[in-house]
C-alpha cells in the first residue's frame, strides 16, 4: 500500500514538473516578430490623392503630366526623425531639378502646428473614399522620403534619417526623373 503511495505522489510530480517545463519553455523560446508594417516601395501606384491644406481648401495632387515627378515627404511634428531629416530636406528642396513638385504632408497637422517646419506648403492626408489615392495604411512609419514619377508610381523612397549615401542616392533619383 504504502508503495502505491508513493508511486501515485511521484505521477503527481511528474505531470505538475511537466506542465512547468512547457511553461518555461513557452517563455523562453523565440516568439515570431510582429509584421513589419507596409512601406513605400519602388513600383507601388499611388495614383492621384486628396490633401487638406494649411488655408483649410481640399485639393488633388493629380499625376496628370504636368510635373516630371514628384518629390514626397510624409512627417509629423514631434517626431525625432522627422526633426533629424529636415535639414536634408531643406538641402535638397533647395537643389530640386526643374519640373519636380514637392508635396509635404504632417500627418498630426492642427491649427496649433508650426508654419516653419519646411520651406513649402504643408498638407494633411486625407482619405480617399473609393480606396484610391494614396495608400494611407503605408505611412504609418515616419519620415517617410518618396520620388513618384509622372504617373505617381514610386521611383524611389526611404522610411526614416538619412545618411551621406542616402541622400546622395534622392539626389540622383531626383536627377534622373528629371526633364
Amino acid at each position: 500500500m504504502l508503495f502505491a503511495v508513493i508511486a501515485a505522489v511521484l505521477a503527481v510530480e511528474v505531470l505538475l514538473l511537466a506542465k512547468e517545463n512547457r511553461r518555461l519553455r513557452a517563455a523562453f523560446e523565440p516568439h515570431s516578430e510582429p509584421p513589419e508594417a507596409e512601406r513605400f516601395a519602388v513600383g507601388d501606384f499611388v495614383g492621384d490623392f486628396d490633401v487638406l491644406g494649411a488655408d483649410g481648401l481640399v485639393r488633388t495632387v493629380e499625376f496628370d503630366g504636368e510635373y516630371d515627378q514628384t518629390l514626397l515627404l510624409v512627417f509629423t511634428e514631434d517626431c525625432t526623425g522627422c526633426s533629424m531629416v529636415m535639414p536634408d530636406w531643406r538641402a535638397v528642396l533647395d537643389r530640386l531639378p526643374a519640373r519636380t513638385r514637392v508635396v509635404a504632408l504632417q500627418l498630426d497637422r492642427t491649427e496649433a502646428s508650426r508654419a516653419d517646419l519646411l520651406p513649402v506648403p504643408v498638407a494633411t492626408p486625407l482619405h480617399g473614399g473609393d480606396g484610391e489615392g494614396l495608400p494611407l495604411a503605408k505611412l504609418t512609419m515616419v519620415p517617410i522620403t518618396a520620388v513618384l514619377d509622372l504617373a505617381g508610381i514610386v521611383a524611389w523612397a526611404h522610411h526614416g534619417s538619412m545618411d551621406e549615401l542616402t541622400l546622395e542616392s534622392l539626389e540622383q533619383a531626383l536627377a534622373a526623373g528629371a526633364g
